[in-house]
């Protein structure tokens, strides 16, 4: 026996204009799989973008701290540059040498006198220590 609806095309075609007809309230509505799939969806989206604002966040908060230790720091680079500038001569040298280098982690003078800082370790990552000092004339040794 063959089937009624492969003989009758247009039997064939009432069914499927059939199923695809609105429902009884003249509207077509989102099914159950689509809405779950749309929340799945939307939230893996807001997730990353969480994930991405948190991570602006973590990076603005970082430079912040970077600049204002740059800024302490010159600030306590030029403390020094000044106080060495007027610290008076030592016993049995003429003159103060004047400074011949400086930067973050060294203070050298014309007399190759030097010292050399780096950053002290713990809690407090702004803080210099003195590593070492070395006489730069040779008649000192």
């Amino acid at each position: 026996m063959i089937d009624d609806s492969i003989a009758n095309p247009a039997r064939c075609n009432a069914r499927v204009k059939r199923s695809q007809a609105p429902r009884a309230s003249g509207r077509r509505g989102f099914t159950l799989v689509e809405l779950v799939a749309t929340m799945v969806v939307l939230g893996t989206l807001a997730t990353i973008a969480g994930g991405i604002v948190q991570r602006l966040a973590q990076v603005q908060t970082t430079a912040a701290i970077r600049a204002q230790l740059y800024a302490d720091a010159n600030l306590a680079m030029e403390r020094i540059v000044m106080m060495i500038k007027h610290t008076p001569p030592r016993a049995g040298v003429s003159q103060t040498p004047a400074l011949l280098y400086l930067d973050a982690d060294d203070i050298v003078w014309e007399n190759n006198d030097e010292l050399d800082f780096i950053a002290a370790s713990g809690g407090n990552p702004g803080r210099l220590m003195l590593r070492s000092v070395r006489d730069g004339d040779p008649s000192a040794g």
